[in-house]
């Protein structure tokens, strides 16, 4: 800066026309003034250098170490890990970058890039390409957690359906096993009315069947002998008793289809 100066000075001394005072005095000022305002730019282009110094530094970092991390994952860094694991388990020296010779022509082209690689005079494009490769890093490891979260969602779904998959069968269980209790009962109260029913006297059994529920009714009559059966339809009213004949005759044809082994009125 102070060159500049210097060199500036001369050359406006020697413009100068000698022995005009007055002009020499206004140009003396003209040239103070151009003197104070190149000063100044030079000291606002310092200052932006300096300040421009830890981001040219910063930009710097960043293409390095993507640089080493794409050299690595194309020199298969699982391999060359491996080996530098057996080695130090051997108690064997590492070897150094410089002269690692079993690498593949292609790697050792990559560490002569690498080393001529210089961050100061990358371009335009390639800021553009290295942010452009960092971005899509990030949003594929953004994508990765996201899909992580969501798998661990979807098991602990899965789990809950399993549970309650489970405490559905176990209530059907539960239910099965009352509806077969039920049942039971109800055919050992059959069993005792169908009892009873035959040992009266038919006149007796058609009176008294014929004041009970239909169903019931039914349900006795069905199981009932055959001949007790028909001495009792014979004392029932004969409405009464051509209704129930009907009813026993379409629960015939039912049963049949679904075992046709078995006679209804069998006792």
């Amino acid at each position: 800066m102070k060159s500049l100066l210097k060199a500036y000075r001369v050359t406006t001394a020697e413009a100068l026309p000698q022995g005009n005072s007055a002009r020499a005095s206004s140009s003396s000022l003209s040239r103070r003034r151009v003197g104070e305002s190149l000063k100044e730019k030079l000291s606002f282009l310092f200052l932006f250098k300096i300040r421009l110094v830890p981001l040219v530094i910063f930009f710097a970092v960043l293409v390095l170490g993507a640089r080493v991390t794409t050299l690595f994952s194309h020199m298969g860094g699982s391999s060359l890990l491996k080996e530098v694991h057996a080695s130090a388990n051997k108690n064997e020296k590492p070897t150094p970058l410089g002269k690692l010779d079993s690498l593949p022509e292609k790697n050792k082209n990559e560490l002569k890039a690498l080393d001529k690689f210089d961050p100061f005079n990358m371009t335009a494009d390639q800021y553009r390409a290295l942010k452009g490769v960092l971005d899509k890093g990030n949003q594929l490891a953004d994508r990765e957690h996201s899909i992580s979260e969501k798998e661990q969602v979807l098991q602990a779904l899965v789990k809950k359906m399993d549970e309650k998959i489970s405490e559905l069968k176990k209530t059907k269980e539960e239910l099965k096993v009352l509806v077969d209790k039920i049942e039971e009962d109800e055919n050992a109260n059959t069993k005792r009315l169908v009892k009873m029913t035959e040992s009266m006297k038919p006149a007796q059994a058609a009176k008294v069947l014929e004041g009970i529920e239909f169903s019931i009714l039914l349900e006795i009559m069905e199981k009932v002998k055959e001949t007790k059966a028909s001495a009792i339809l014979a004392a029932m009213d004969v409405e009464k008793a051509g209704y129930l004949m009907t009813a026993l005759s379409k629960r015939r044809k039912i049963f049949k289809k679904g075992n046709p082994s078995k006679s209804v009125m069998e006792g």
